[in-house]
């Protein structure tokens, strides 16, 4: 769409599809830019990692490589910590790039920081690299996407919830 521009990062093991509702929406009004973390979806897994500080550098050359200015960022759970993380590491760019900020189902960052962060990192960054080797989502088969459509939707999920679900952990 066209008009002030709405940038969404969702969470980890989460695609853009994750958005696809707000993507209708908002594209009636707004330039919509989302994405997908390094590694997730069609994104390309590189070779520096998925550290939140490279993360937050992807963030931040997207924005820049598309001439973002003056947008509202919305950030999902590790999506919204990426955010926080950009805004925090140099405040005059993110100033220039966003004027508001909406962080959904997130926290500043616990795993990020404190004794944890190294080996839930480490877990983290191995499960990712493995998933791209194989070629699919950190989960095996569809097995995620019904089990997370009947945590959601209930036992008896419909089809059209399923398929969902399956884009969005895929």
């Amino acid at each position: 769409g066209e008009g002030p521009p709405v940038v969404l990062v969702p969470g980890i093991t989460l695609t853009l599809a994750a958005w696809v509702p707000q993507l209708r929406q908002l594209s009636r009004h707004h330039r919509v830019i989302a994405l997908s973390q390094r590694g997730h979806g069609q994104s390309t897994a590189g070779t520096e990692g998925y550290g939140m500080d490279r993360l937050a550098e992807d963030l931040a050359e997207v924005l820049d490589a598309l001439g973002v200015r003056d947008a509202v960022l919305c950030g999902h759970s590790m999506g919204g910590m990426v955010a926080q993380l950009f805004a925090v590491r140099d405040p005059e760019a993110a100033g220039r790039r966003v004027t508001r900020m909406v962080l959904v189902a997130t926290s500043p960052g616990p795993v990020a920081r404190g004794p944890l962060a190294a080996p839930v990192a480490g877990l983290i960054d191995r499960g990712l690299r493995w998933a791209h080797r194989r070629g699919g989502g950190l989960y095996p088969g569809d097995d995620a996407g019904v089990w997370a459509t009947r945590l959601a939707f209930g036992a008896h999920p419909s089809p059209a919830d399923v398929e969902l679900t399956r884009a969005i952990v895929d």
